[in-house]
């Protein structure tokens, strides 16, 4: 077989040597790859032999690489007996379980239980790396028994580096700082679409410690944690830059100030837009927000219904610390206290609702908020998913609520934290009302357009999809008028335009336009098509097509397979120089044929086949193609 992939018109030694070549290109890049990519298939916390176990995976990995799940059945738990440690090399984990059936399938990795174990779950140590943690819930670290400073972060403690969190859960971990997660000094993150809930800490940062960073949350929730013995029930932030958009913050409480946010040191911002603070409970001042020193901004933000002391029960600033508050409006309050002086809160647009200051009627403080103390804020008092698509739960708001249409789209997010786009006139707090509760869309991050050999490259990626059968391309010169757009490709003949149905996955695809004048420049439109028929028509793009690209190809050539890594379908586009008998094929590593693609006769020109690999297992595979006397050989990674 393998003498079929190189020029039968060589012979002699110099076959030999090509032979020669080819297999130690094979191997190297077999074995290059299958210690890179790793995916984990036993749920065990140590192994021998084969690389099967997540803790194996996380010390084989490759730097920049990723590892994935493909356990024995759908949910999976691994159990872990000592801290997980990630240091020295960027990767992915990506507990999303091909195994099993259905969706939201994820891996759970958690210590022996509560009281049994002295370890948290992941210590990160990545200096100049980039640590991803998506589709997992981790779960019961403890490290509270501790008494040094690197009792720290029970389910997850930053040393060093990037750490990126993606539909992640944190749940029921202690320590004596951060009992969730603790973001040591000098790191940075994101953390989006994750929820931190029921975590402890002894002192500060009951759910997030933050100390020294730079750090993003978006469409999160940090709800019931407990700061035991100080501040900071929800979130600690101690001369750290962070911003909160679409998040809500619940439920959680200390003992001392700041149940939802603790803010304080000179050197810290907080930057809070479309974020809901309710429900929070401190045993002193400032159940939702406790400003001691800093810089905080605010706008579309509820602060209501939390508990503290008379007076500051939702919001309180401690005025005679050097600070900066930044009131953008549209923010709601109930009720506030500022060292029985004045109200922060005092823009136009601000809704004071019932706010009173230690029993004194808010009519007798300087302000110029308008004031609704008879109305209702009608915000829900648990959490509810309300159809969300991101994975995390938020605080319904429900119809007459005085917060609804009564926002900023400025500097606002575009959707709300379920995903769902807004409803007319944005609405203040991290939930957009609607009558329907919202059908979620097709979120779609990116659409462009380039210029690429023998036509126009179109790329388009959402971060996640509801009920979304597949997409449609139009076209239309960009001289005609508006109305004469033309379908060019669309899900029904063309199964890499097909959805994903419902997933909060990335997902990313592509499409090359081939029948295109050079020096003619085009509009390009996006739509996606849902269960019911429905099209729903995204932005345009537009590009020139330049008359290098529109020329049919001088050389012949074999592209890099898109997407790559893919789950099950991948896109394999070559040129032909000249008319030639083509054929591609697909082989696994050990060089065993798979498929054959294309076995025919072909004019010169530009050329594209789908490849669905559906039935093979997680991989690397080789495509080859083999036109007159030109060959070639890539790798595509398949991953369940």
């Amino acid at each position: 077989m393998l003498k079929s992939m190189i020029n039968p018109d060589l012979s002699g030694k110099k076959l030999i040597l090509v032979l020669g070549f080819m297999l130690i290109m094979l191997l190297a890049l077999s074995a290059n790859l299958m210690a890179a990519n790793q995916v984990v298939t036993s749920n065990a916390d140590d192994g021998s032999g084969e690389l099967t176990t997540l803790r194996e995976a996380i010390a084989a990995v490759g730097d920049g690489e990723t590892i994935t799940f493909n356990l024995s059945s759908g949910n999976e738990t691994i159990t872990i007996s000592s801290e997980l440690s990630i240091s020295g090399k960027s990767m992915t984990i990506n507990g999303d379980n091909s195994a099993g059936s259905g969706t939201d399938i994820t891996v759970q990795v958690t210590t022996p239980g509560s009281g049994g174990s002295s370890f948290r779950v992941f210590n990160i140590n990545a200096s100049g790396k980039t640590i991803t943690l998506e589709n997992m819930t981790i779960k019961g670290g403890d490290i509270s028994g501790e008494t040094s400073d690197d009792a720290s972060g029970g389910g997850i403690f930053v040393d060093s580096g990037t750490l990126n969190l993606d539909n992640l859960t944190i749940n029921g971990s202690k320590a004596t700082w951060g009992g969730g997660l603790f973001f040591r000094s000098n790191t940075t993150g994101t953390i989006q679409a994750s929820t931190i809930s029921n975590n402890t800490a002894a002192n500060y940062g009951g759910g997030i410690h933050l100390y020294l960073n730079t750090i993003s949350i978006s469409q999160s929730t940090i709800c019931n944690n407990t700061a035991a013995g100080y501040s900071g029930g929800g979130i600690y932030c101690n001369r750290t830059t962070l911003t909160i958009n679409n998040s809500t913050i619940y439920g959680n409480s200390c003992n001392d100030g700041g149940g939802g946010i603790y803010i304080t040191y000179v050197g810290t911002s907080v930057d809070l837009v479309n974020v809901t603070l309710a429900e929070n409970t401190a045993g002193d001042y400032g159940g939702g927000v406790y400003f001691n020193e800093g810089t905080l901004t605010a706008k579309n933000t509820i602060i209501a219904n939390n508990s503290g002391i008379s007076g500051s029960q939702d919001y309180y600033y401690r005025s005679d610390l050097a600070t900066a508050f930044n009131d953008n409006g549209y923010n709601v309050v109930e009720n506030q206290r500022v060292d029985d002086t004045d109200f922060q809160f005092t823009h136009s647009t601000d809704i004071l609702y019932n706010s009173k200051a230690d029993g004194t009627s808010s009519t007798s403080w300087n302000r110029n908020s308008v004031e609704l103390p008879n109305q209702n804020l009608n915000l829900s008092s648990t959490l509810a998913d309300n159809n969300t698509i991101n994975g995390t739960q938020t605080l319904k708001t429900t119809s007459g609520s005085f917060v609804i249409d009564a926002g900023t789209s400025s500097g606002a997010p575009t959707t709300d934290q379920r995903g769902a786009n807004r409803n007319g006139a944005t609405d203040i707090g991290a939930y957009e009302y609607w009558d329907d509760d919202a059908s979620l869309p097709v979120e779609l991050s990116s659409f462009t357009a380039e210029n690429w050999s023998g036509g126009v490259l179109l790329k388009w990626t959402t971060e996640s999809e509801i009920e979304n059968l597949g997409f449609i391309l139009e076209r239309r010169d960009s001289k005609l008028e508006i109305g004469n757009w033309e379908e060019i490709a669309g899900y029904l003949s063309n199964s890499a335009l097909e959805g994903h149905g419902s997933t909060t996955e990335r997902h990313e695809y592509q499409y090359t336009d081939k029948i295109v004048q050079p020096g003619v420049t085009y509009e390009y439109r996006l739509g996606d098509v849902d269960y019911s028929g429905k099209v729903t028509w995204h932005g345009k793009v537009e590009i020139k097509v330049k008359a290098e690209d529109g020329k049919i190809p001088t050389e012949f050539g074999l592209q890099r397979a898109y997407p790559n890594p893919f789950n099950p379908t991948t896109t394999i586009s070559y040129q032909l120089a000249s008319a030639s008998f083509v054929k591609i094929s697909i082989y696994d590593v050990r060089g065993k044929l798979i498929e054959t693609l294309v076995n025919e006769q072909k004019d010169r020109g530009n050329y594209s086949v789908v490849w669905y690999a559906g039935g093979l297992s997680s991989g690397i595979y080789l495509y080859k193609i083999a036109a007159g006397e030109y060959s070639d050989v890539n790798k595509c990674l398949l991953i369940r």
